[in-house]
């Protein structure tokens, strides 16, 4: 009886919200985020430091999901705030119901398969993962011409279907919170930020100097950061839960390649770890309308 308690501890621990990375095993360790403590001015006194406080370190809920903290969705973390603010002119945090994805789901043609003359997936295979899932927007094509032209301009390397998928599905992993079931629950397990990390250091532009895809924090705090430490602050924006797969999970083999970033040039499907979502209420379709395109 003693056994059984035990193990049931054990399970218990295992299935509590990690506060860390599962990086353990990469060959490619992003630096760890410079850290802040934003004060929430949204003005020329503003400290920044919102995604490391919010995303990166979950400090809005002590570094720790819980199944009280549900049903949960990424900006309530406050990752967001100063780019809802100054870039968006909004309030920082908005209604629950604008994160409420239960309108819209994803279509095979939302998914081209081409960026920059690169073929990377065959039209109807891509992205199976999400297919028929939440989508935040009806705008994958402007997220496909926004990726063709970041990707030209920083002459990048190929770039990889799992890495394709998220960038051009509209920030469905951020926006949607159908995407977060339970602290260690998701709709679909998705790759943790290491993975853009490596794809924007395959850039050679990017490789000397990166430029951010959203404005998510001030000049006092982006000041004096290194190009590597601009980008994991910016990259965790997208991709900054932690559970999720780290880049040897779809690419083993990079356990034991050089440590220097690479981008991997075969085109692979991401894994489908998904799981059924519950009843959530319908979205404000107002307000899904004026934020459709605000990530």
């Amino acid at each position: 009886m003693r056994a059984c308690f035990l193990l049931l501890g054990l399970a218990v621990v295992s299935a509590a919200y990690p506060t860390t990375y599962p990086f353990e095993n990469e060959a490619y360790v992003p630096p760890e985020m410079i850290s802040g403590t934003p004060n929430f001015t949204y003005d020329n006194t503003d400290t920044g430091g919102y995604v490391y406080y919010g995303m990166y370190k979950m400090k809005a809920f002590d570094g720790l999901l819980t199944d009280d903290d549900f049903p949960y969705f990424p900006h309530a973390n406050g990752y967001a705030y100063y780019c809802l603010v100054i870039v968006y002119g909004a309030p920082p945090a908005l209604p629950i119901s604008v994160w409420n994805c239960s309108s819209l789901t994803f279509a095979d043609s939302d998914f081209t398969g081409s960026i920059n003359g690169q073929s990377v997936c065959n039209v109807g295979e891509c992205c199976k993962h999400i297919i028929g899932k939440p989508k935040f927007g009806d705008d994958q094509m402007d997220w496909h011409t926004w990726l063709e032209d970041r990707a030209a301009a920083a002459m990048c390397d190929d770039i990889v279907e799992t890495e394709y998928c998220i960038l051009t599905g509209g920030h469905y992993q951020t926006n949607c919170l159908q995407y977060y079931l339970a602290p260690t629950d998701r709709l679909v397990m998705l790759p943790c930020f290491d993975h853009h990390m490596l794809y924007w250091l395959s850039c050679s532009v990017f490789k000397q100097s990166y430029t951010v895809m959203l404005l998510h924090e001030p000049a006092s705090y982006t000041d004096g950061l290194s190009n590597e430490d601009s980008i994991v602050s910016d990259v965790a924006t997208s991709l900054g839960d932690h559970v999720c797969n780290p880049y040897s999970y779809y690419y083993p083999s990079s356990t034991s390649s050089n440590s220097s970033p690479s981008s991997e040039s075969a085109s692979v499907s991401a894994s489908d770890d998904s799981s059924s979502s519950g009843t959530t209420a319908l979205a404000s379709a107002s307000m899904v309308v004026l934020f459709l395109k605000m990530f």
